[in-house]
């Protein structure tokens, strides 16, 4: 994560930044299996900055959330519920994993099947997911993996279909309109249609200034959450923060720094 969220560069902006793996993620989980994913997010990035502001460098009132994958729920819902939050970058933003989903499933479906697919997929029981995905499993180690490690075991789900349907936990539905600070949302071609719909009525939904980026292949960038271009997609990222934590702080806005 140090390499993948650009920290060198976020470094040479001169911000402090904080690491830490919340409830669903491995350094967390192998210390203790039952602290998976949850919805509220809040809850433990609101302890991590309640610890940060105490610190002697901080400046409390310019915290920023970077959030990757998964994480773009996470800082979304953490922005709406937090009073010290002065800015979000979602990469990707998903404020609806399970509805994002179903989308993306129906896009890559063969031929007209798509639009047919969705409702039925919708309507789907955690019994009936896991024998969707039982033939992908057995053919392929890594989807298999995929499901068990990133899923699973993430969720604290006994079953591939379980994970699935739990995904409709994630939701932000009318707390998309309690953003209230700047957000920077980053879409990649890579990611599909369906990450650029969602990105795009939050846009239109989240009543704070909203920021959506394109990351294309022509700068290498095409790929989840940008990262087959870090430092690319790092001084985007870092660029928008500079300028729109100087805006809030009516500072001159420094010069965009172009990225090699």
């Amino acid at each position: 994560m140090y390499f993948l969220a650009g920290v060198p560069t976020a470094l040479e902006h001169g911000y402090n930044v904080v690491l830490f793996h919340a409830p669903g993620q491995r350094g967390v989980l192998h210390r203790d299996p039952t602290q998976v994913f949850r919805p509220d997010s809040e809850m433990p990035i609101g302890a991590v900055i309640e610890d940060v502001a105490d610190r002697q460098w901080a400046e409390a009132d310019r915290t920023a959330l970077y959030g990757l994958s998964f994480g773009g729920y996470h800082v979304l819902r953490a922005a709406a519920r937090l009073d010290r939050v002065a800015a979000v970058i979602a990469s990707a933003p998903l404020p609806d994993l399970f509805e994002t989903l179903l989308d993306t499933a129906a896009e890559r479906a063969p031929g007209p099947l798509g639009p047919w697919l969705r409702d039925p997929l919708d309507r789907l029981s955690p019994q009936a997911w896991s024998r969707i995905v039982a033939p992908a499993r057995r053919a392929n180690w890594a989807i298999d993996n995929m499901i068990d490690g990133y899923m699973m075991w993430t969720s604290g789900a006994q079953s591939p279909g379980e994970a699935i349907t739990g995904l409709r936990r994630f939701r932000l539905g009318a707390l998309e309109t309690e953003i209230t600070v700047p957000v920077l949302s980053l879409w990649s071609e890579g990611e599909g249609e369906a990450v650029r719909r969602r990105a795009e009525a939050l846009q239109r939904t989240a009543p704070a200034p909203t920021t959506l980026t394109h990351l294309v292949a022509a700068d290498g960038a095409d790929g989840h959450c940008g990262v087959g271009n870090v430092v690319h997609t790092a001084g985007l990222v870092y660029d928008w923060l500079d300028r729109t934590l100087s805006h809030q702080a009516n500072e001159p806005a420094p010069a965009l720094t172009p990225s090699p």
